[in-house]
């Protein structure tokens, strides 16, 4: 099933670099990579002479990767990525065995093409390379990686909570200093706005209609979405439910925090969890977000935890089967909504089955939970 799994692969990436969209560059006006080569191509620095919505990590491999229009640069990009996912699958087969690639493969295909098209992968493969540094016992590197992955989307930082749950205190540590340095140089070239441009997707006010708060302020108050900051949004996402959502990532975080253990199989299990709390709170949950979940269902596979990937293996199928059929501006209707209802409610149950085994792995951990030697032993 491996190689062709792989050869898949590589037919979507072939068909994405020379598909019909790449015969002008207007073909590909609302695609990322228009964004991205606007981006590139502003004078001036970038969060302090024009937003930017995007991490100094991320910026840095657009600018990398820019070519001389959007075409060239739509290739390139679809190339990299290509070679990321590949590079990841290889490298979970040689230090996890070939259970958690088939996972990586098999899962990462119902994504597809979303995660060629972003930089969503090199985060996720940088924040796998921080665990798994992490399991060769080489801590100082692992905070480091993940520092890096923090750089080029947010998310990874998250890891950090599992890492204090399993007493990983240096790689944590190392983490947090390389991670504030490297934020603090940042926001002295790029100004104090830019972490609000970044944080706040450049100002935008409503709720994504694929998320979890925007689908259910979409069928509690229907209402026109429209097109705010490359996304369909509706409504207000005023401070309050924000504040309101950042709570319930707290309080996951906070349980995680608690139930995690230095387990591997445990950290597997914290990591999924908090991502997937994170989807479930965000104003934004675009397809390809759910690629932060897969390095970590992938190792969870190879531990014998079947359910999280699973879910992610649902959720991901819902996803792309609903925006082949309707595309993204489709999604605001009412039965397209239904179906982000069930999709949504994946991720919740992907939350709620994270935190329960991570319950159980810490009841079996504990001291009271140990065979007590029969009397007279």
């Amino acid at each position: 099933m491996g190689p062709l799994l792989v050869l898949v692969r590589v037919g979507v990436a072939l068909l994405l670099v020379v598909g019909p969209w790449t015969d002008e560059a207007d073909e590909l006006a609302g695609w990322d990579v228009a964004r991205f080569q606007e981006i590139a191509d502003h004078p001036g620095r970038a969060w302090r002479d024009h937003p930017v919505e995007y991490p100094p990590g991320s910026v840095a491999v657009i600018e990398a990767l820019a070519g001389p229009d959007p075409v060239t640069t739509h290739r390139r990009i679809v190339v990299v990525m290509l070679l990321t996912d590949l590079s990841v699958a290889w490298g979970l087969r040689r230090t996890r065995g070939p259970r958690a690639a088939q996972a990586w493969l098999v899962i990462g295909l119902l994504l597809l093409p979303a995660p060629y098209l972003r930089l969503d992968l090199l985060a996720a493969a940088l924040a796998l390379a921080a665990v798994l540094s992490i399991e060769h016992r080489r801590p100082g590197i692992a905070g480091a990686v993940l520092a890096a992955a923090a750089l080029v989307k947010v998310w990874p930082a998250l890891l950090v909570v599992a890492w204090l749950g399993g007493r990983h205190w240096r790689a944590a540590a190392t983490a947090a200093v390389a991670g504030g340095l490297a934020g603090l140089s940042w926001l002295a070239y790029a100004g104090p706005a830019a972490l609000g441009q970044v944080l706040g997707y450049r100002g935008a006010e409503g709720w994504h209609v694929e998320s979890v708060p925007g689908v259910a302020a979409g069928l509690l108050h229907p209402g026109p979405a429209r097109l705010e900051q490359g996304a369909f949004r509706w409504g207000y996402a005023g401070p309050g439910p924000k504040l309101a959502l950042l709570a319930v990532l707290g309080v996951v975080a906070a349980l995680v925090l608690w139930r995690t253990t230095a387990r591997p199989a445990a950290q597997h299990l914290a990591a999924t969890t908090l991502v997937a709390a994170l989807l479930v709170t965000s104003p934004l949950l675009s397809p390809q977000y759910l690629v932060w979940l897969l390095p970590f269902v992938a190792l969870s596979w190879a531990d014998g935890e079947r359910v999280p990937a699973a879910l992610t293996a649902g959720a991901g199928l819902l996803t792309t089967a609903l925006l082949a059929a309707v595309g993204p501006s489709g999604v605001s209707a009412p039965l397209p909504q239904l179906v982000l209802v069930g999709r949504n409610l994946v991720l919740v149950g992907l939350v709620v089955v994270g935190l329960g085994r991570l319950g159980t792995l810490r009841a079996a951990a504990s001291p009271a939970a140990a065979p007590r030697p029969a009397p007279g032993a």
